[in-house]
């Protein structure tokens, strides 16, 4: 049974590399307030799940909601964000940097929407670029997080990227070759959560996370089969934007510097996986020593 209900935000936001360029974020309020930002190729609504589980937390001594209301926030490329900004991304040939995620998000938390909240930033993998990029330029008195919470973060210092450069280089390699080969459109969603769970990295996801995927990272397209209009799905985000999303690394080494400069009263929560996928442990001990 869903414990809350949802809505969805679309805005357009200022600083926007290209104009018209459009932020698409849910709203869960509990039935009876955190932020969650995504990652590389996850889609806001992964994060329906643990939304739940959060939702349900209640103050032992009132018995009232820990968290009043959350919001998860698409990457302009991904999810229904591509969707709504494929007039302007499908001639693009460059890519939606995490820098502007950033922007995008920097215009959510300031907005009327947010306007009085007390909010905790959840952000997975490029999410906690995200986060930590979104506070750049704002007077140290309006960060407007308590906290943040920091799930496998792709942060690298300079001189840990520079140390461990091939390694990083050669699994990117290998990643955006995985990209190119693998298949990108199904005949109908059922069909390609089939391919998902046989194939990496999705067959380690859990069964909800990989049915959400089905649901929401696919968007439907029209091609033409033997002189017939035929309806197939294919990955929301598109490869060029994947690729960029991976092989940007000066917003994260920024993002490491700001950690550091970040108000004290912040709070800032580290929160890691048994495996590491793409970030090798010594680049990763080597961020979050330096915050």
């Amino acid at each position: 049974m869903v414990s809350y209900e949802s809505s969805t935000v679309v805005f357009e936001y200022p600083g926007a590399s290209r104009p018209g360029l459009k932020l698409v974020a849910n709203r869960y309020v509990a039935k009876a307030c955190s932020r969650v930002s995504t990652c590389a190729r996850i889609d806001k609504e992964s994060w329906e799940v643990v939304i739940a589980e959060l939702l349900q937390l209640k103050d032992a001594a009132f018995n009232t909601p820990v968290v009043r209301e959350a919001w998860s926030v698409d990457w302009q490329s991904h999810g229904e964000a591509a969707t709504v900004n494929e007039g302007i991304l499908k001639d693009d040939t460059e890519g939606l940097s995490v820098t502007e995620y950033a922007v995008g998000l920097q215009a959510l938390v300031c907005s009327e929407h947010l306007s009085g909240h007390q909010l905790v930033a959840i952000g997975h993998s490029a999410g906690v670029t995200a986060i930590l990029l979104s506070t750049l330029s704002l007077p140290t008195a309006k960060v407007p997080y308590r906290a943040i919470v920091f799930m496998e973060p792709s942060l690298v210092t300079r001189a840990a990227f520079n140390a461990h450069g091939a390694t990083r280089k050669a699994a990117l390699e290998m990643m955006h070759k995985a990209m190119e080969a693998r298949r990108h459109t199904w005949s109908t969603r059922d069909e390609a959560l089939a391919y998902f769970r046989k194939r990496l990295p999705w067959k380690f996801w859990h069964p909800r996370i990989l049915e959400l995927l089905a649901t929401h990272g696919l968007r439907e397209v029209h091609t033409q089969e033997n002189g017939k209009d035929v309806s197939k799905v294919t990955l929301a985000c598109s490869t060029l934007q994947e690729k960029k999303a991976y092989a940007d690394n000066e917003p994260h080494f920024t993002a490491v510097e700001r950690i550091v400069t970040l108000d004290p009263a912040v709070e800032v929560h580290c929160i890691l996986g048994e495996r590491s996928d793409v970030v090798c442990v010594p680049m990763r001990s080597d961020a979050l020593c330096s915050c």
